[in-house]
């Protein structure tokens, strides 16, 4: 009993070290198919521990991410990897798991960036050159879109409008959640005037997505300013919306 015990042990442990030492080229070739928006201008190193180069989604470069696999999670089904984001436009760590019944969690994850080097803001936006912190406790999805998340996204990009407009946005800070498949960023503030700012997100996996901002109870002074930013009238409310398409740069 004892030797089938070890048998299968070596077993095991042969099949583990197998996989750990497939290229990590093979895992981000279904990554790029599971999620249309990914891309990557190559990859390096191994399952157990790898590193792909100038990742991307949609238009929004992401930057290099080096991985390292928790093996044990093969003998689940599922693949799961730690990684950290570095040298490029976000920063941050997570996990990954991809699961038998091709479902993708990311769990544990915070990220943070300049609102400057976000490609789907127009640039009067980018220059502002804001914070913005992603915190996801878990995030699941699979081919159709995302299916539930769970985190808190927060920005200081209206506190830069100082410069433009003669006014300090608040802080914004709100939940990510999904709705029809899409991920859905939801954020709110109050100014130090009694306007309550706005802001509502949605990102689909093809890498196309809608912005809407909207100001309530401003002035006179910072609707005419805000007009150059590209805002409009909306009742009482200013608005700025943007889309951006599937494949835009």
């Amino acid at each position: 009993m004892r030797f089938f015990i070890y048998i299968v042990l070596f077993l095991i442990g042969g099949l583990l070290f197998a996989v750990s030492q497939a290229p990590v080229s093979f895992v981000l070739e279904r990554a790029t198919g599971f999620v249309p928006g990914l891309q990557a201008t190559g990859a390096s190193g191994t399952v157990w521990s790898g590193r792909v180069e100038n990742l991307r989604f949609g238009q929004q470069p992401i930057g290099d991410v080096s991985s390292k696999a928790r093996m044990l999670a093969l003998l689940t089904g599922a693949f799961e990897t730690d990684i950290r984001l570095s040298d490029g436009t976000i920063l941050g760590d997570a996990r990954v798991r991809l699961s038998a019944d091709q479902r993708l969690t990311v769990s544990d994850a915070r990220f943070s960036g300049t609102t400057g080097e976000l490609r789907g803001l127009i640039d009067e936006v980018r220059a502002l050159n804001g914070r913005f912190t992603v915190d996801i406790a878990e995030l699941v999805a699979n081919r159709d879109g995302c299916i539930r998340a769970n985190g808190i996204v927060w920005t200081d990009l209206l506190s830069k409008l100082d410069r433009q407009l003669d006014w300090r946005g608040p802080a914004l800070e709100g939940p990510m959640t999904c709705r029809n498949g899409a991920l859905r960023i939801d954020m709110a503030g109050t100014g130090q005037t009694g306007e309550e700012v706005a802001i509502e997100m949605s990102v689909n996996f093809d890498g196309s997505g809608q912005f809407l901002m909207r100001i309530a109870g401003a002035d006179n002074d910072l609707a005419n300013a805000a007009s150059f930013l590209g805002f409009v009238q909306d009742g009482t409310d200013l608005v700025y919306s943007h889309e951006v398409t599937s494949g835009e740069t």
